[in-house]
């Protein structure tokens, strides 16, 4: 079970790191990391890990962006061969187009494997566990524990999401009453409104 936040309001950035924590503790990977995916921009963020510095994370970020911006470029082109592959435009890529449950990369040092965050049809993100030792990757079993764990993942980032979007709203809608109420309005709250401008 991935451990819940310690509050119930800790935000998006507390449940991210939680589901790192919980996959690196079930996993034994000695990297774990996750990206959250904008289906709507096309657009990886919100990076978090453990077992790398935070500069190779920016990275990968960058590099996540340029591999899905040349698979959409060739889609809109029609150069997409039918049958997707890893090798053709990157692991990331491949899981964000396919959405397939399980990805799995082995080298001779190395294992690799990618889940995805799915809720319905909706993917929310991205989940690598990397392995120094192919002996350390884990077995078909374990495999099926870590693709349970991407849906309850899913499930929590979905909610920390939802709730981040209301707070979102509730702040632009407490913003938007207190610009347009009159100057000198008693009902205008100075240290609200400084607050909300500085989100």
């Amino acid at each position: 079970m991935i451990r819940p936040p310690v509050e119930s309001n800790s935000g998006l950035a507390a449940v991210l790191r939680g589901v790192v924590a919980d996959f690196q503790h079930v996993s034994g990977a000695d990297i774990v990391s996750i990206f959250l995916y904008e289906e709507s921009t096309h657009t990886y963020y919100a990076p978090f890990a453990t077992g790398q510095p935070q500069e190779s994370l920016l990275d990968s970020l960058t590099d996540m962006h340029e591999q899905l911006g040349r698979y959409l470029a060739d889609e809109r082109q029609g150069k997409v061969p039918d049958e997707l592959g890893v090798h053709q435009y990157g692991s990331t890529v491949w899981l964000t187009a396919t959405r397939r449950r399980l990805f799995i990369r082995r080298y001779q040092v190395q294992s690799t494997i990618g889940l995805p965050l799915l809720t319905g049809d909706r993917l929310l993100g991205l989940v690598y566990l990397n392995y120094r030792t192919r002996e350390r990757a884990p077995d078909d079993n374990r495999l099926r524990e870590l693709e349970r764990k991407a849906t309850t993942a899913a499930g929590l980032v979905q909610a920390a999401l939802e709730g981040a979007e209301r707070a979102a709203l509730d702040g632009l809608s407490r913003l938007t009453s207190l610009l347009t109420t009159p100057v000198g309005d008693a009902r205008t709250d100075a240290k609200e409104l400084r607050r909300l401008l500085s989100i």
